[in-house]
């Protein structure tokens, strides 16, 4: 299982996360700090179902100023290996 840093936040707390060109991947609320992700920023998406999660390595950061992340080109084409799970707000039975 994974954490985030408990009583501490993460210098990019609330930062948004962008791809190159423009759109938005979701909002900084932590780092990983056990299990196989360990280390990577944890990006959390709003969704109409509930919220993605998303396990973003520090490297693949290419710039980040004035509330704002933009990842690297590179790391915008395997975003999608980064989801780590899907919160569901409803669970049907």
């Amino acid at each position: 299982m994974q954490c985030d840093r408990v009583g501490r936040q993460h210098p990019w707390h609330g930062w948004v996360v962008r791809v190159p060109h423009g759109a938005v991947v979701g909002f900084v609320t932590g780092q990983f700090d056990t299990g196989m992700h360990a280390g990577r920023l944890r990006i959390h998406r709003t969704q109409t179902d509930g919220i993605a999660v998303f396990a973003i390595p520090v490297d693949a950061v290419a710039t980040s100023d004035n509330g704002m992340i933009i990842l690297a080109d590179s790391a915008a084409s395997v975003l999608t290996e980064w989801l780590v799970y899907f919160i569901r707000r409803h669970v049907r039975a």
